[in-house]
This record gives C-alpha cells, sequence and structure tokens, in this order.
C-alpha cells in the first residue's frame, strides 16, 4: 500500500471508532430504567460497541504510524 491509502485507512477507522463511541454512550442512556432485564441488555449493547471501537481506534493510529513510516514516492 502508499502513503496516501496508509492515511485514509487510519483516518477511517479513527472516524468509525469515534461512531461507535458515539453510539455506545447514547445507549449509555437506557440505564436509568427500573428493569433489571433491560439494564442488563443495554450493558451487553454498550459492550457490543465499545469493544470494537477500542480496536478501532488502536488500528487506526497504528496504520498512521505506517503511513508516517512509508517513504515518498519521487
Amino acid at each position: 500500500m502508499n502513503r496516501n491509502q496508509w492515511f485514509v485507512l487510519g483516518i477511517g477507522l479513527i472516524i468509525f471508532s469515534g461512531y461507535m463511541f458515539w453510539n455506545a454512550s447514547i445507549l449509555g442512556l437506557c440505564a436509568t430504567s427500573l428493569n433489571e432485564i433491560t439494564m442488563m441488555g443495554c450493558t451487553i449493547i454498550k459492550s457490543a460497541y465499545v469493544i470494537p471501537a477500542l480496536i478501532s481506534i488502536v488500528l487506526g493510529w497504528l496504520f498512521i504510524i505506517c503511513a508516517g513510516l512509508e517513504p515518498k514516492k519521487k
């Protein structure tokens, strides 16, 4: 892959992880309900969004570092 492709992939993954964190924060609002089953469901859905977001942000920064190490074409 060339330098521009690494940058696009890295920035895209960081934006995707931000979107996933935003969805997880919105789902955190449903934890105020009184029903125990609903609270458990919200916790499971919230963790289903946060774990891929963490993986995506780490990979995004790793790809941006790879783009910086890639030599420029002349």
